[in-house]
């Protein structure tokens, strides 16, 4: 019994220690625009070669940013509005959607304009960029030749399909597309054209070597 006796003084002395050690001024009381700038991390990915990653912080109220770095050299790219990023297997290209602030998506809205997203485009060599408008989704080949970017759906049901040669910089843009894959050495590229006429329908397959 006066074992345990001594235990418990000896954690109410260490209690009161800590209570004390510690001035009651320095502790900020956390107000409704602190709790406003909060950050939130979001999601993290690496490029094949270790060399770069990208991560993406959130405000609870503001737009989000997206980091891309290099772990060697500590170059740090940083992008507003920026989201969902991917590198190409290479590890030379980044490609990330870019959208709205918060009162544009409000104004938009109110205003019945359908969103369309952006895609850019990071040279992550030279820190040069390019954006691409009204792109819903996007890919890299797997040989990491080419960005191919799938346009928003119309009417119709049909998009329009955009080949962006890495090398060259040239943009192939090829319309009334149903659906679209890329087969896995990232060389060949099939599409299924549905015109309003039905001429010309069919199946196409693309051969990106040239």
């Amino acid at each position: 019994m006066e074992k345990i006796i001594k235990y418990i003084s000896v954690i109410i002395i260490f209690l009161i220690f800590c209570h004390t050690a510690i001035p009651q001024d320095t502790l900020k009381t956390l107000t409704v625009k602190d709790y406003a700038r909060w950050q939130n991390l979001g999601a993290c990915s690496f490029s094949d070669d270790g060399t770069w990653v990208s991560w993406s912080v959130t405000l609870v109220d503001g737009d989000d940013t997206l980091y891309i770095k290099n772990v060697s050299t500590s170059k740090l790219y940083k992008y507003p509005l920026s989201t969902g990023n991917i590198f190409s297997d290479d590890s030379r290209w980044a490609a990330c959607r870019v959208g709205y602030s918060e009162k544009q998506l409000e104004k938009m809205t109110e205003q019945k304009k359908p969103v369309k997203y952006k895609t850019r485009l990071v040279n992550l060599e030279t820190g040069k960029d390019r954006i691409f408008e009204n792109i819903e989704s996007f890919i890299f080949t797997k040989d990491a030749n080419h960005l191919v970017m799938g346009g928003y759906a119309g009417d119709d049901k049909t998009k329009d399909i955009f080949i962006h040669n890495l090398s060259t910089d040239i943009t192939k843009n090829i319309g009334n597309i149903s659906e679209f894959a890329i087969n896995k050495q990232g060389n060949m590229l099939a599409y299924a054209i549905s015109a309003e006429n039905k001429k010309g329908n069919g199946v196409e397959m693309l051969n990106l070597d040239n």
